[in-house]
């Protein structure tokens, strides 16, 4: 079933999550194009993966630090909606009749490597991290079979995932990690 940017009924495709924009606030915002109909502030929307339904009550327009309320927009927009976790990447979000886009592709990681809290100190907000950063597709995280060794296990396409994990585990969480 092919969905036109011309139908009438509202649909939109998550493509990205980012969490920690404004270090003021623990904010999470997930970034949605408008792939038909039209988004109005404050309309009542489905997840396809969840079936949950959700009022988008504070749409944003962002460009690089600015943010705005966003009222309406259309097919090509891309809107950044508050996340409490409640959208993944890959997601289908429609009004009316059910619809539903395929995924994004996921790549078989190549480089793998145990990550470290260095101060056992800080150990909620490196879960906290871990989860999120997960939670944006920015690594794989897996944990081993045995109990001797609770380590996560990063697994990555590229060496430059691991380096870009660490720096914002530092950043944004206060943790330093060693792989």
């Amino acid at each position: 079933d092919v969905i036109s940017p011309t139908d009438s009924e509202f649909s939109g495709f998550v493509f990205k999550l980012q969490a920690n924009m404004d270090p003021n606030h623990r904010d999470r915002v997930a970034f949605l194009r408008v792939c038909s109909g039209s988004f109005q502030r404050g309309m009542k929307v489905k997840v396809a993966r969840t079936g949950k339904q959700l009022t988008l009550s504070r749409p944003q327009k962002l460009f690089g630090q600015d943010r705005e309320v966003m009222d309406e927009g259309y097919a090509g927009d891309v809107i950044g909606l508050n996340n409490p976790g409640a959208f993944a990447i890959g997601d289908t979000v429609y009004s009316g009749k059910r619809r539903s886009f395929p995924g994004i592709p996921s790549f078989s990681p190549e480089l793998f490597a145990y990550m470290r809290n260095a101060n056992p100190s800080k150990y909620k907000p490196f879960v906290k991290g871990l989860e999120e950063l997960l939670g944006e597709g920015a690594v794989q995280v897996m944990y081993p079979k045995d109990n001797i060794r609770n380590d996560p296990i990063l697994a990555a396409v590229g060496q430059l995932q691991f380096e870009v994990v660490q720096h914002r585990m530092q950043e944004e969480y206060g943790v330093e990690t060693t792989l």
